[in-house]
């Protein structure tokens, strides 16, 4: 079969004569029917006709020796103005573009560099245009993190150890903005806390007067913090206070505590207070030696008591002996310039133990007071309170009248209590 035809023609001139210009040229065309077809009313010679367009507001890198200076200021940003056909800033590729100045090998100062473009695509052309750059001297320093708590620990409940990870973070920026930093803080809240708190938190950076400072590079920028949270306790010993006596002519002449120290619990003002804990001991009927288990007295505003009991071993010997003493009696809760006399001014008092510690008690083992705390200008008769050894056994304390007069105005304007 013969092969020709106006189509064979066409092909083998197709084949001979300058193939790659005629392709580019269809292609080409094929683009412009496109465009024309897409609802356009460009022509051809209008798509390819010389054109410009301006990209605002362009974010400019700037390249620099890094640990020598620092860019502050933050990233500049330029206008672009970028030329070629109008077919070419259609292109999809134009936000590839990326924008840089360079400024390596430059030191401290204020400079108006060119910007320089990557990823242009081919046919653009831009118009020059420059960037002010403020670069400073770069400092770095290491400094130890400081953990601060908000918020307060439930009651009975503090704060113990802080420690973090790492325990130092580096700071790096400009030199005068580094030797502002007071301290490098990582906060962490340990409002109702019964346990210990831990978890990752940010730092931040602070001058002295507390205040944040920005634009500084902190690494690590976190830092894994751990909080102990402790209940509040403190250790103090056991007194013992013997109530009644034993039977007959018995007489308690020793006892022994196990244990002799207690663990309290509370707040801490409330433990600021406490210096002993107290154990009642009923020996009223007591025929020998025996012990006793006791539950501690605890006092107000205490969260707990550990041991919440306690043995006292109580010694009985035959052989009590009563002695009569007078003591003198102090007045105490007097408003200050306030004036008491008391009738009689010392009491008489009977005292029962065993004949050991009868013999070895001394006058000022025994004080008499009595209070007087809230009363007027008046007389009254009040009790008498008298303190004595715990082995001790009281009997026949009278009370006493008070009559006090009442403050001169002046001391009265002084206040206070006695």
């Amino acid at each position: 079969m013969r092969k020709g035809g106006p189509m064979g023609r066409l092909a083998r001139m197709w084949n001979r004569e300058n193939a790659v210009p005629k392709l580019i040229a269809f292609v080409l065309a094929v683009l412009l029917w496109f465009v024309a077809g897409a609802g356009t009313t460009d022509t051809p010679s209008s798509v390819l006709a010389p054109s410009a367009k301006v990209i605002h507001g362009v974010a400019v890198q700037v390249l620099y020796d890094e640990g020598v200076v620092v860019a502050v200021g933050g990233q500049p940003q330029v206008d672009l103005t970028l030329r070629g056909t109008r077919l070419d800033l259609m292109s999809p590729l134009l936000g590839g573009i990326r924008a840089f100045v360079d400024a390596r090998g430059l030191g401290a100062g204020v400079y108006e560099l060119p910007v320089q473009l990557e990823n242009v695509p081919s046919g653009i052309i831009y118009d020059p245009v420059y960037a002010t750059v403020r670069l400073e001297r770069a400092a770095s320093r290491q400094i130890q993190v400081t953990v601060r708590t908000t918020g307060t620990p439930k009651s009975g409940f503090a704060v113990g150890t802080m420690s973090s990870s790492p325990a130092q973070v580096t700071v790096s920026g400009p030199a005068e903005e580094v030797n502002r930093v007071a301290a490098v803080v990582a906060q962490v809240s340990v409002d109702g806390a019964v346990q210990p708190v831990k978890g990752r938190v940010p730092v931040a950076a602070v001058d002295s007067q507390g205040h944040s400072i920005t634009g500084l590079r902190i690494e690590p920028d976190s830092v894994d913090l751990a909080v102990a949270v402790d209940a509040q306790s403190k250790v103090v010993p056991v007194t013992v206070e013997l109530r009644n006596a034993p039977a007959g002519d018995l007489a308690v002449e020793s006892w022994s505590v196990q244990p002799s120290k207690v663990t309290v619990t509370g707040p801490p003002d409330v433990l600021s207070r406490i210096d002993q804990v107290t154990g009642m001991v009923d020996v009223s009927g007591t025929t020998g030696d025996r012990t006793f288990t006791v539950h501690l007295r605890v006092p107000d505003g205490v969260r707990a008591i550990q041991p919440e009991t306690i043995q006292v071993a109580v010694h009985v010997v035959p052989g009590k002996t009563t002695k009569a003493a007078r003591v003198p009696v102090r007045v105490v809760g007097l408003e200050a310039g306030a004036q008491a006399t008391v009738n009689p001014p010392e009491v008489s008092v009977t005292i029962s133990g065993s004949t050991s510690h009868i013999a070895a008690m001394h006058a000022s083992d025994l004080t008499a007071t009595v209070d007087v705390t809230g009363q007027g200008p008046g007389t009254y008769r009040l009790p008498v309170a008298v303190k004595a050894p715990p082995w001790a056994t009281l009997a026949d304390v009278p009370s006493v009248q008070v009559t006090i007069t009442a403050p001169s105005p002046a001391q009265s304007a002084g206040g206070g209590s006695g």
